[in-house]
């Protein structure tokens, strides 16, 4: 089997030998500006994106009562932070490839998230993406910062590593309501993996979602992923849980060692009834090991209402949540998008 760099090699040679047999049939770039800074040519087989985002996040923690007569200590100090600072380019290039590079800057280091190129339209097969982004697996964590529900993900997202440096194969249907996904990935490290001990030697994603229901007001939308995962030789999988706040402090972290396999499987739900969003998951995870095989749960629920008559948009089933535009801007005409919500979990 063709390994990752090769794989990646064959891609780019590709890309370059487009862009040679091309170039002389396209216009020089305009640009223009539509919810952020574009450029494209006149015929459009040129596409590009550029745009960033800047969140600050500010934390204020305090013990309820029992936990205080338990005799626990508060760890987490109130205190502010620049939880993103990212800066991204994408596009669209000649109706065949689309890229992404897109770097985050807070914490005083320069972190990638999602960087990848795209070869698409593959007949008999559909896309072939490589390089470092989410892995398929679980509706919340390959959902964009920018569309989830609340401030961070749900807790089960950290059971696995969110992104990593794969190959997927990925197709939907021709209106893409229904999708499927496969992703390969070998070894793990610090510059490859956000989560290097939660990897493994080798590890297969794949999910498969769509949307029975899908009209103007109404959408009902199901999936369901598993990962297979063989550990390295140091056979140890990590279960290291943040907070549901940033600004706070970890308080979960597990090492189970002598581990030969992990499997996860997941099932994901989004029911939508105009400005009301259920979106609920679950996830069963059975990890073996030379002593013992352990098996454990995970699940959440988030309930959402907006107040205001928004609702939440839900582009397709590999794209996931889009934007939200509020009805009235915040300002002498309106409040904005005012939003209700709730949230269950247990890991």
């Amino acid at each position: 089997m063709m390994n990752f760099k090769t794989v990646l090699r064959l891609l780019l040679y590709s890309f370059v030998l487009s862009i040679n047999a091309q170039e002389k049939k396209d216009n020089l770039l305009v640009s223009k500006s539509n919810n952020g800074l574009k450029f494209e040519n006149s015929n459009k087989s040129i596409q590009l994106n550029t745009g960033g985002r800047i969140i600050n996040d500010i934390g204020v923690f305090s013990l309820n009562n029992e936990a205080e007569i338990n005799g626990y200590d508060l760890y987490s100090k109130n205190g502010n932070e620049f939880r993103r600072i990212q800066l991204y380019t994408s596009g669209e290039l000649f109706q065949n490839y689309n890229y992404k590079i897109d770097v985050n800057f807070a914490e005083g280091k320069v972190t990638l998230m999602d960087t990848y190129l795209t070869l698409k339209n593959i007949p008999s097969l559909g896309n072939i993406r490589v390089d470092y982004f989410f892995e398929s697996f679980r509706l919340d964590a390959i959902t964009s910062h920018k569309y989830t529900t609340f401030t961070e993900k749900s807790l089960p997202t950290s059971i696995i590593p969110v992104r990593n440096t794969d190959v997927m194969i990925f197709n939907s249907t021709k209106n893409k309501r229904f999708s499927w996904q496969v992703t390969y990935f070998n070894g793990a490290n610090k510059l490859t993996s956000d989560k290097q001990k939660s990897n493994g030697e080798y590890t297969a994603t794949s999910r498969i979602a769509g949307s029975v229901i899908k009209t103007t007001n109404n959408l009902l939308h199901l999936g369901f992923s598993h990962s297979y995962r063989k550990q390295q030789s140091d056979q140890i999988f990590q279960f290291k849980v943040p907070p549901e706040t940033h600004t706070a402090n970890s308080y979960l972290n597990s090492n189970i060692e002598n581990v030969t396999n992990v499997n996860l499987f997941n099932i994901e739900t989004v029911l939508f009834h105009n400005s009301i969003t259920l979106q609920t998951e679950y996830t069963y995870s059975t990890i073996k090991s030379s002593i013992e095989n352990n098996h454990f749960n995970s699940y959440y629920s988030q309930l959402s209402y907006f107040i205001s008559g928004e609702k939440k948009t839900f582009r397709n089933s590999i794209q996931n949540f889009g934007r939200i535009k509020p009805n009235k801007n915040l300002g002498t005409n309106g409040f904005g998008a005012l939003e209700l919500k709730e949230l269950t979990m247990k890991i």
